[in-house]
């Protein structure tokens, strides 16, 4: 979510990759170095470079198993499950009792809407008293997608007292996936204690004042003024539609909407934007946040610009008139977005603020929203963001649509037509069908889009309201009234 975070993190990724690409040059058949670049580029959402160092691990050593799952996750990451669970079998045909690989494979089918399969998959094992963590997690998820869910708590329970020091990354999954088993049996106050507990695991203090003060900088360099005379790329296309949120905030659900369409396509959270806005000072020779070169930026800058983001945007898709790109943090990038595309369209999600915030407190994140961990700083957070995008409806020339997840819940028709106007293409039935779709969804959100549109997430903060006194505190006037 946060932008500074954001490049921190990229920054220090992009450090591993040079160090293993100068070590490659000297020794192009280093294992370490092609392990650790495939490894930092999976992190950087660099899925082309993964699959490279991967597929050249594997040409190397075919028995490397690391290869291989390294190259279903990146398959994985790509939406291509097919040929992230052919790796997976490939580890398996080196090490048929290799756990993650297993794991991995069970996880696969599970989230591809198949949990009988991961079931069976790994019910020999679980039967034969595996109670380790990469087997019982996707077991107990594949007990869950099939309703067995006092099955799936047992389980986990059992795994917790039987493993003595699970990894940290383990136990916290084990604790989130708890809290969620937990919340679907309503023992709301056993969900919070194990929600309470991964956070706790997780949790990393940051500085709250840099989002602070990032939004404060954006609202006062972005005036009307400055966005009427700002430069702009010669580009015209309409094809991105940037979908921006809270995480929770029905995201991706509006995605799945606009893919339902046969002239839509989801190319879910791209990196793209803000490692453009990274690279954009470096490219000057400068250092710091991208707004400090914003008076250096030419029509020509940008059009390059413009032209690498959608070349991101193009890569492996089929060429639809519209391609949306859910990436979260893009909401603090709304005026860098119209300077490079001054036809795009912007979709503005929103939700109860109690709600978003205890979404986000219940999802075991990765990557750039992986500090989400304390309700106090979600507050704060959430209350950037509402700032920020209250701005770009004032200041930008983009066309921008906002959209209420309560509003969507409550009249699914009149909405999703709605949001198809806006992307500019012609009414089609099967966008109220969006839940038929049998793509790979690669969000935490995976679950809830396979299905129609319900109520039961609205307000769901009543369940947990007596535990949620820091978080009020810190939503302050926008802690919904009741």
């Amino acid at each position: 979510m946060e932008n500074s975070q954001f490049h921190a993190n990229q920054a220090r990724l992009n450090r591993v990759r040079e160090e293993c690409q100068q070590i490659l040059r000297k020794n192009p058949n280093s294992v370490d170095a092609l392990a650790r670049l495939g490894d930092a580029s999976l992190r950087l959402n660099d899925f082309s470079r993964a699959i490279a160092a991967f597929q050249r691990l594997a040409a190397i050593d075919p028995r490397c198993i690391n290869a291989h799952l390294g190259l279903a996750r990146a398959f994985l990451l790509t939406g291509s499950p097919a040929q992230a669970l052919e790796q997976c079998e490939k580890a398996l045909q080196i090490d048929a009792g290799n756990l993650d690989a297993l794991g991995l494979a069970a996880m696969i089918e599970e989230r591809n809407g198949h949990g009988e399969s991961a079931y069976k998959r790994l019910k020999k094992v679980v039967n034969n008293g595996n109670r380790t963590p990469p087997i019982a997690l996707p077991f107990a998820a594949a007990l869950a997608s099939l309703g067995k869910h006092e099955e799936a708590v047992d389980l986990l329970q059992e795994a917790l007292v039987l493993n003595k020091g699970i990894p940290n990354d383990y136990l916290t999954s084990m604790y989130f996936q708890l809290g969620r088993l937990y919340d679907k049996l309503k023992k709301y106050d056993s969900a919070f204690e194990s929600f309470r507990q991964a956070n706790n695991l997780k949790y990393q203090q940051f500085d709250l004042s840099r989002p602070i003060a990032d939004t404060d900088m954006l609202i006062a360099l972005f005036t009307k003024q400055f966005v009427k005379e700002m430069p702009r790329s010669g580009c015209e296309s309409e094809e991105p539609i940037f979908i921006i949120g809270m995480p929770r905030s029905g995201t991706t659900l509006i995605e799945q909407i606009i893919a339902s369409h046969p002239q839509g396509e989801g190319a879910g959270e791209l990196a793209a934007i803000p490692q453009l806005e990274a690279s954009l000072c470096a490219s000057f020779g400068r250092a710091g946040h991208y707004t400090n070169c914003i008076s250096l930026l030419t029509r020509k800058h940008l059009d390059e610009f413009a032209e690498k983001y959608l070349s991101v945007l193009h890569h492996n898709r089929t060429g639809s008139l519209r391609i949306t790109d859910k990436m979260p943090v893009n909401f603090m990038s709304v005026g860098f977005i119209e300077m490079l595309f001054p036809r795009a369209r912007v979709i503005i999600c929103d939700r109860n603020a109690a709600d978003i915030c205890l979404s986000c407190y219940f999802q075991d994140f990765l990557g750039v929203q992986a500090f989400m961990n304390k309700l106090s700083d979600i507050g704060i957070l959430y209350k950037c963001y509402k700032r920020i995008t209250s701005h770009w409806r004032t200041v930008s020339g983009l066309r921008i649509l906002n959209v209420r997840y309560e509003d969507l819940v409550s009249e699914p028709y009149k909405n999703i037509r709605k949001i198809i106007e806006f992307t500019g293409l012609n009414w089609d039935e099967g966008c109220t069908k969006y839940y038929e779709r049998r793509n790979f969804v690669n969000t935490v959100s995976y679950e809830q889009v396979r299905k129609p549109v319900y109520k039961t997430s609205i307000s769901r903060w009543k369940n947990y309201e007596k535990h949620l006194t820091e978080l009020e505190q810190s939503l302050g006037n926008l802690w919904p009234d009741g």
